[in-house]
């Protein structure tokens, strides 16, 4: 019997983007960003190692464990640029690149340039830190998106001779090992594989991986004393969300990226599956994600320690951690949650994520990156004399360079995330200037989608069809929206987030769909202990900070009156000339006893000019601090 999951399943489809928002972050990265970092990578030694040249007394640096996965992941997200748009120094590099792949590839189709030249006995008997699968996953995306780019298989056939022995190594018969990735990720690409190729092996070693990973005996022990070591010496079994089965998982916890990438698989097999358990216990995790996990900028992830989750509520500002990674790990997560059910609560986080975390971290010349994104920055100190930086800044590389890659392949592939394919029709979930080609019923149809958010709320769709055709035009109503007006409302109902147009659609209809876009005052809960008293703003999807670079007061003084007046401003200085900004007039808080460092009197407040840009362009005039949430008072008067 067909399940409902497998009834109702999505797919989506890719658009072409023309947007006056995304389109110079996607023109950056692609012209300045990819390259940027296939040079570091040079630089770097990363490409070198693939040619299996480190040898312990020689000059060429020692691979690291996950070093392939940031080749496979660049491999992936020039893919993507390529099939938009031929670029014969892109497909050069390439396929210089899989040149080098299939070189060093041995005789059983292993494949991993740490191993291979530093510690080739030792292959798959520390797969808790290896990253051997880790780096197997990423190349299995990488050889997919290029095949679907341009056809061309040589990858996937790499990709392929290794994952068939990885299925002869792992599984549940008595002669496998029983274990799985200490870094999810090539559950999801198994998936991929599967469905690219119809290899019914691959689904099923990743159902294998996702549903042995957290049983008893759990195999990191049992292999770690095999090396004569202990499993949790470094990390307890939470932080590889490997200590019990992921089905009876009932809170968040562990490395984010860790997390997204597992839960990312575990939706994708309850789709293919038809699996309403699993997808019961994709929910119960999303759920207590965004209830409880989530910052206001879409990011996750508030420790530095595990890279990951503490305790519900725990999201400090200044010691946030929120990596890149892990927000490109939330739209992965949440895209797959829309496939599973129509809901604009997922496209709702997923917008969030896209235009904050995920936005601020690359510059907007496309060659500098942020691996971290707190809310709020402080000068440093630097008493130990490590290093001279006095604030922190995007850099261009890193030692753990798995960012800039990952973020690069979400930008070369975000036109597929506007849209998806239903049962009944097409889902609109994300407003972007972009047109998308799509059959229906036997007709063949075009969307064109004209808009300027997230500047402005209006959204104009129109659809070229080549014959009438009856089907049903979804249309997301954002979360922050509560004001909204739409042409046809007596063809149009609400559900699940997202108005319904049914009709007969004739070639050049259009529907207009305007959302009001006041300023907003955004509170967190008052369970996250650092946010009480205080407030952000947030306009559309996007949400503010105040940057020291329009301040001649410390931000630590700045106060935002509950009665301030805010208005809209474009055109500051140094920022992209659309970019709108929220101005008024805020207080900074003065003591009257400037020689004393304590006093029982209270402050005074003096007026200051408040400024306040989107959180994704901070960084990009001058080095300083940034905070995003700021006391409120409702004791001044502006």
């Amino acid at each position: 019997m067909v399940s409902k999951i497998m009834k109702t399943c999505t797919h989506f489809i890719d658009a072409e983007i023309v947007d006056g928002f995304w389109k110079p972050i996607l023109d950056a990265n692609r012209v300045a960003g990819l390259r940027t970092i296939y040079e570091q990578m040079e630089t770097t030694g990363r490409i070198n190692a693939l040619r299996i040249l480190w040898k312990p007394d020689g000059e060429a640096p020692k691979p690291h464990r996950f070093w392939d996965s940031d080749i496979a992941k660049w491999i992936e997200a020039a893919a993507y640029a390529v099939g938009q748009k031929y670029d014969a120094e892109l497909d050069q590099q390439i396929q210089h690149l899989i040149h080098l792949l299939e070189e060093q590839q041995q005789p059983d189709g292993y494949l991993n340039s740490y191993y291979l030249a530093v510690e080739p006995e030792k292959r798959f008997t520390n797969v808790q830190w290896s990253h051997e699968l880790y780096c197997a996953g990423h190349l299995m995306e990488a050889a997919i998106a290029y095949f679907k780019a341009t056809g061309n298989r040589s990858l996937l056939q790499i990709a392929c001779r290794y994952a068939d022995l990885i299925d002869s190594i792992f599984g549940s018969e008595p002669y496998k090992l029983k274990g799985y990735g200490g870094h999810e990720e090539i559950e999801l690409a198994l998936i991929k594989l599967y469905e690219t190729t119809g290899n019914d092996r691959y689904l099923k070693l990743s159902s294998y991986f996702i549903e042995q990973r957290g049983r008893k005996p759990y195999y990191f022990e049992e292999e770690a004393a095999a090396r004569g070591t202990s499993a949790t010496a470094i990390q307890k079994l939470e932080y590889f969300q490997a200590h019990e089965p992921v089905r009876e998982q009932n809170d968040v916890v562990g490395h984010a990226v860790r997390a997204m990438y597992l839960y990312c698989a575990m939706a994708d097999l309850a789709r293919v599956q038809g699996d309403e358990s699993l997808r019961d216990a994709c929910e119960k995790l999303w759920n207590i994600l965004v209830s409880q996990y989530l910052y206001v900028t879409g990011g996750i992830g508030s420790s530095s320690k595990n890279e990951g989750f503490t305790r519900p509520y725990d999201l400090p500002n200044n010691e946030a951690f929120c990596e890149t990674c892990a927000s490109v790990g939330l739209v992965f997560f949440a895209s797959r949650m829309l496939r599973l059910s129509c809901d604009s609560r997922y496209a709702d986080v997923l917008e969030r994520a896209l235009y904050n975390s995920v936005a601020a971290s690359m510059s907007l010349d496309g060659q500098r990156f942020f691996y971290a994104n707190p809310l709020e920055t402080k000068e440093y100190y630097n008493l130990d004399g490590v290093s001279e930086q006095q604030y922190y800044t995007r850099s261009s590389w890193f030692d753990c360079a798995c960012c800039p890659s990952n973020l690069s392949r979400l930008y070369t592939s975000l036109g597929s995330y506007i849209y998806t394919a239903e049962e009944d029709g097409i889902a609109a979930h994300l407003f972007i200037d972009s047109s998308v080609h799509f059959a229906y019923d036997g007709a063949q149809l075009a969307l064109r989608q004209e808009t300027r958010y997230p500047w402005d709320g209006k959204v104009v769709f129109t659809l070229r069809t080549d014959r009438p055709v009856e089907f049903t035009l979804r249309i997301r109503v954002p979360d922050w929206c509560s004001e909204y007006e739409i042409s046809g409302k007596e063809t149009c109902v609400r559900e699940k987030g997202y108005l319904l147009i049914q009709r007969v659609w004739q070639d050049s209809d259009t529907v207009s769909f305007v959302m009001k876009m006041p300023i907003k005052r955004v509170y967190a809960d008052p369970l996250v202990l650092e946010d009480v008293g205080c407030v952000t703003l947030q306009r559309g999807p996007v949400v503010y900070c105040v940057e020291s670079a329009d301040y001649d007061v410390p931000l630590s003084t700045v106060v935002l009156s509950s009665h301030a007046v805010l208005r809209e401003k474009q055109e500051v200085a140094g920022l992209p000339a659309d970019v709108v900004a929220v101005i008024g007039t805020a207080f900074t808080a003065c003591t009257k006893h400037p020689d004393a460092l304590y006093s029982s009197d209270k402050p005074s407040y003096m007026p200051v000019p408040f400024t306040a840009i989107p959180y994704y362009v901070w960084g990009n005039r001058s080095d300083g601090v940034m905070r995003v949430f700021l006391p409120e008072t409702d004791k001044c008067q502006p």
